[in-house]
């Protein structure tokens, strides 16, 4: 469908097929999540994390490099777009010849009925946010319903402020796309390399406190890169960036993990990431909107001010979890 967009309309509806596709993601951690070792599962989070940066990486370098080949074209995007396809198409002959499930077959849901019944309380943002799809303690409810909260709202202004990126690069900068991609490859060296080397072996059992520090660090980033009037402070402000992106979200789904029982953590962490596409979906929009009406400087300085919400609730948690502790 991308290969072919040759009208707004359809470039739009082949996005839309991406972003449904993009629940890859969400069973992959759902995967993870059914592994009962905490050390195991810890790190399978990370790892994913590597390979989403590894990604990251190696993308949009990939894909600025073959959108190079056709500048005369408009129709640039069709080599990136073929390249892509032919990647799924490897990562479904992965997956279907050398994966195994990793929910034994008792565990299961005992009808597609019932699993489509619970799955539209996941569409539900009221029950999203509840976590009611979730059959658990009200303690677990209470603490993984914060970390949702809390989750939500640091990807709404991240992937807002991520998504005018480009914008900034662009407009204050004079990117072109082969420059954009050598920033993005940058960035993700930069999260594979905190993501393997630091956050893997660190975040066990420390999840929430090195989640609380990267957005701190981001804060600065957002700053920043808001008054950035030359390459190299985009740059210094794209450092912190890179270390909450690779920081954060592996942290706070491990932590998400540790709650409900065997049979529950796919529902877990399918709602956590439906929080989290929540986000990404109206995030831009507010960031975008706040960019083209406020400026770059406002939209920036004010979206890294905006942050201190989800360090106040992951705040709230810590509270929450020390009164448990002590009543206990």
């Amino acid at each position: 469908m991308w290969s072919g967009a040759n009208t707004f309309a359809w470039f739009v509806a082949a996005r839309i097929v991406a972003g449904i596709s993009e629940g890859n993601i969400s069973i992959c951690m759902a995967a993870l999540a059914d592994l009962e070792d905490k050390k195991s599962k810890s790190h399978g989070m990370a790892m994913v994390g590597v390979a989403y940066s590894i990604g990251f990486t190696v993308g949009p370098f990939v894909g600025a490099s073959m959108s190079s080949f056709l500048k005369a074209d408009e129709e640039f995007f069709a080599i990136p777009a073929y390249f892509a396809l032919a990647m799924c198409l490897l990562d479904i002959f992965i997956v279907y010849f050398f994966l195994p499930e990793t929910l034994p077959s008792e565990k299961r849901a005992s009808s597609l009925y019932l699993s489509v019944q619970e799955g539209l309380d996941l569409i539900n943002p009221k029950k999203m946010f509840a976590f009611r799809a979730v059959e658990m303690s009200d303690h677990d409810r209470c603490c993984v319903s914060i970390i949702g909260l809390a989750y939500f709202l640091y990807l709404f202004f991240f992937s807002g402020l991520e998504f005018t990126l480009t914008f900034l690069t662009h407009n204050r900068f004079g990117f072109t796309r082969m420059d954009q991609g050598k920033m993005f490859a940058v960035l993700g060296v930069i999260m594979t390399l905190v993501q393997g080397g630091y956050i893997r072996r660190a975040m066990i059992g420390r999840e929430i406190a090195i989640a609380k520090r990267s957005i701190c660090v981001l804060i600065v980033g957002f700053v920043v890169i808001g008054f950035a009037t030359e390459s190299w402070m985009l740059y210094a402000g794209l450092v912190p960036f890179a270390y909450a992106a690779a920081s954060v979200v592996p942290c706070l789904s491990s932590a998400v993990s540790n709650y409900g029982g065997i049979s529950e953590k796919g529902r877990v962490m399918g709602t956590l990431r439906s929080l989290g596409a929540l986000a990404r979906a109206t995030g831009p929009c507010f960031a975008s909107v706040l960019y083209w009406l406020m400026g770059s400087k406002f939209a920036y300085v004010l979206g890294g001010l905006l942050l201190l919400l989800p360090l106040k609730v992951l705040k709230i948690l810590e509270k929450v979890l020390a009164k448990h502790a002590k009543s206990s």
